[in-house]
């Protein structure tokens, strides 16, 4: 009981305080949205899961966990990275015969 309250609560905290030193971190405004709309998802899932038993039914524990990978994800280092500068793509050459 007790020692799984305090490890979800310490996953849940971890996940939330990395997007937010990610979102500090991060130049890029869409990027920035981004994180603070799934910020705001995730603990609005915690603040509904106070009153209902949330992660006991199939459903909605498959969503808070869905949730938690796109912070996980939008958090990874390839986000904050500035994408490879490419040249301009070529369309291919259709030839007619």
């Amino acid at each position: 009981g007790l020692l799984g309250l305090s490890a979800f609560l310490v996953f849940a905290g971890s996940l939330f305080l990395n997007a937010l030193s990610a979102r500090k971190r991060t130049d890029n405004m869409e990027h920035r949205t981004l994180l603070l709309m799934l910020m705001a998802g995730q603990l609005g899932l915690l603040l509904s899961m106070v009153g209902y038993e949330m992660l006991y039914w199939p459903g909605p524990n498959m969503f808070f966990c869905l949730f938690c990978g796109f912070l996980a994800g939008a958090t990874s280092a390839e986000w904050r990275s500035p994408p490879p500068s490419h040249t301009q793509p070529v369309a291919p050459s259709i030839m007619l015969s």
